[in-house]
This record gives structure tokens, sequence and C-alpha cells, in this order.
């Protein structure tokens, strides 16, 4: 018998990619949206041929059973978290406290909670390892610090009820056909100058990332679901990170990039320069996850169709 999975957040970033990449999967997805028409509408521009009788609102979510909640919700955009930073508490806190409520109702479904690598604050700045600390420098706060906050204080939360079982994955870098390219992430810019055919001009140090997937995700919940239920948390990994000159001269040979590196470049990122965000946590590894592809495999190909369902 096919899982009943509700996403959360479905026209989220996450959600949606998920919601794509759902029918390899012998899963019965019903997605989760505030504006049902507005969902279905959104659902159309991008290729995803979803019925409106699906699409359920939130306000009938407890009424409701699933075997699987995913967790996707959240404010997803920079633009938004630079903008309107305090509404990220808000929403995270909203969500939470439906998902405890559900959980009360129905303790024998499973949550699986979408969580960022930016929990550790100041330590993403260097691989996170099982000894990783989260820290923060409350005298200089800044947006990113608040959706970092925002989670570190959701995954407390789903702790505080240990007797439920709620995972929480913690998404360090993620690529999906479905990027918005107008978003100030590394990725959605080189794929903005790929689609435009201008030059991607960048810092000249190097970083490294760690890219995974919608079917990484899947692969997990669906390893995790086989497994007793938990409380706790895990970090998303693919079989290897990759650095932004490999990528860089990757997607040159392989797409055409053209790149120019210029020293005077300031950092634009909300969530804080970082030279290295990825973890080396094997801790999913050891219950027999294997990542099917390494970053730089997981970027092509999503790229890849990204560019192959936009042609101009």
């Amino acid at each position: 018998m096919s899982k009943r999975i509700a996403i959360l957040g479905a026209t989220g970033y996450i959600g949606r990619s998920l919601l794509a990449s759902s029918s390899a999967y012998n899963f019965k997805v019903v997605p989760f949206s505030r504006d049902v028409a507005r969902a279905k509408s959104f659902f159309g521009r991008l290729g995803l041929d979803i019925e409106t009788d699906i699409i359920s609102n939130y306000d009938n979510f407890l009424t409701q059973q699933f075997d699987v909640v995913i967790n996707a919700t959240g404010i997803g955009s920079m633009r938004e978290v630079a903008s309107a930073p305090r509404q990220v508490f808000g929403v995270t806190e909203s969500i939470d406290n439906l998902l405890v409520s559900y959980l009360e109702k129905h303790p024998d479904s499973r949550v699986f909670s979408i969580s960022s690598g930016s929990v550790f604050g100041l330590s993403a700045r260097q691989p996170i390892t099982t000894d990783s600390l989260a820290t923060f420098n409350p005298a200089d706060f800044n947006p990113g610090d608040f959706y970092s906050l925002a989670k570190l204080y959701s995954e407390a939360k789903h702790r505080a009820v240990f007797k439920s079982h709620i995972v929480d994955l913690r998404v360090f870098a993620f690529v999906s056909r479905f990027l918005d390219i107008d978003e100030p992430f590394f990725i959605s810019e080189i794929t903005k100058c790929l689609k435009t055919k201008e030059i991607f001009k960048t810092k000249s140090e190097d970083m490294m990332r760690d890219y995974t997937t919608a079917e990484d995700i899947w692969d997990v919940i669906e390893l995790l679901m086989k497994l007793p239920p938990q409380n706790t948390a895990f970090d998303m990994r693919s079989q290897s990170p990759v650095s932004k000159f490999e990528l860089l001269d990757h997607l040159r040979d392989q797409f055409g990039l053209k790149y120019q590196v210029d020293s005077n470049l300031s950092d634009q990122s909300p969530t804080g320069s970082k030279s290295a965000y990825y973890s080396r946590s094997d801790a999913l590894f050891k219950l027999g996850f294997k990542p099917a592809k390494t970053a730089l495999q997981n970027i092509e190909f999503e790229l890849s169709a990204f560019l192959e369902e936009n042609k101009a």
C-alpha cells in the first residue's frame, strides 16, 4: 500500500521540488497551500499537472491523517528574509505549533521537517562535524542570523516533544530545476548567467559547498520510514562537496559559462560569507543512506533540466 504523504509549503523551492519528483516513488502526495487556487496556477506555470482537488488548505490539515508529513514551509526567499526578517520567526513558530497539535491528534504519523545547516551559526563557516556547536554573536546579528536562529529554535522545540516522531533534515545547499534565477543565491546567479549568456562575476576566494536534491531527501525519508520512529536531526550530504572554481570550470566546459574573477566584489550573501558550508557527519551513512550523486553531478543534472525547460 502506498504511503500517504502531506507536503506543507508545497509552493516553496524545496516543497515544489519534492512534489515534482514524488512520482518516482510509491507515495500518494497531498500538497498543502494557504491559497489553493493560486497554488494550482503556480504549479501550472511550472509545468506540474496537479489537480485542484488534490491540493489542500491548512484549515483542514488537522482533520486528515497521513503516514508522513513533510514540513517544507518557511521564508525561503533571501529577499524576504532581508526585507522582513521578523516574519521568519512568526512563520516558523506557527507551523511548528500546527505540527505539534497534529502529532497530539495523530501520534502514529511521522514528521520530517526541512531544517538548515545554518543552525550552526558562525560555526557553519567551517565543515560541520558531530562535535560542532552552534555559535552566534548577539552584538552583531544580521538577517541571516534570524533565519538561522528560527531554524535552531524550531529544532529545539522538536526535541522537546521527545515522544513524537520528528526528524529534522538539515539541508546545506540545495539545487533543483525549479530554482528562482532572481534570488541572490550562488547557484541561482550562475543559472541566470547561463540563461542570459551574461558573464558571471565572482570574488577570488574559493569556497566549498555540498548540493543535495529533492531525490536525496526522498531517499532519506524512504530509508528512515523503514527504521523505528525517532526524534533527532540529520545532516544531508551528497557523495562529495564541490569547490567554487571546480564548479565554474566544469560549467564553462559543459555549458559554455563565461565567468570573471573580480577581487573588488563585496559579499552580498544575506547569510554571511562561508568559505566552507557542508557537513562531514556520517550519521545517515551509518544507517544505510547512499547518495546517488556528488554535488557536482547534482548541479549538472538539475541545471541541464532547467536550461532545457527554459529555452528562449
